[in-house]
């Protein structure tokens, strides 16, 4: 299975284009995305059950360049740029903030029956300083295409639009698939 998706930004301009494969041991989602003053290649691969294993970023964001890698051991254990940050042992999602692509992760990942909230924490890549950070996250599946996403540190609350494969098909004022 390899599937190809592109979503415009909506809030500015700007384009993301990914691919999600299936690997013999899992998935990986590979994408660029850009915008008036970014351009970023990101590499996400996942084990079984949809739990990230590494994670690349690289690229150029407001005039600098961005390089980023994440790593997260069998044992729950996670390496950022070669450093283990403890603050992230025993999450199992990376959230790349520029990018709609990684929401598909927890999607796939949590299984979600319609109308039970489920609360998780993702490694969240925080591009107002490009530094990683852990950030609650709480999805409840409406029906069989649409999840609330909410993000209760944050304030923030959105309903994804997902198709069959749970890529992201909408995702308000932020993004729409092309």
């Amino acid at each position: 299975m390899s599937l190809r998706v592109r979503w415009q930004r909506l809030d500015r301009p700007g384009h993301d284009a990914c691919t999600l494969s299936e690997t013999p041991d899992g998935h990986r989602i590979e994408g660029i995305a850009a915008t008036d003053d970014t351009t970023l290649r990101y590499t996400v691969e996942t084990g079984p059950g949809w739990v990230t294993r590494t994670a690349t970023v690289d690229g150029t964001a407001s005039g600098g360049d961005v390089s980023l890698r994440v790593t997260r051991e069998e044992t729950g254990r996670w390496i950022v740029g070669g450093t283990t940050r403890a603050e992230f042992d025993g999450l199992t999602d990376i959230d790349l903030g520029f990018t709609p692509a990684t929401n598909t992760l927890a999607l796939r990942r949590l299984g979600l029956p319609v109308g039970v909230p489920v609360e998780t924490t993702a490694v969240w890549l925080d591009e107002t300083d490009w530094t990683f950070r852990p950030l609650r996250q709480v999805y409840t599946r409406i029906d069989a295409r649409r999840f609330t996403y909410a993000s209760p540190d944050h304030g923030y609350e959105a309903t994804l639009q997902a198709d069959p494969d749970g890529l992201v098909v909408g995702y308000p004022d932020l993004w729409r698939r092309a």
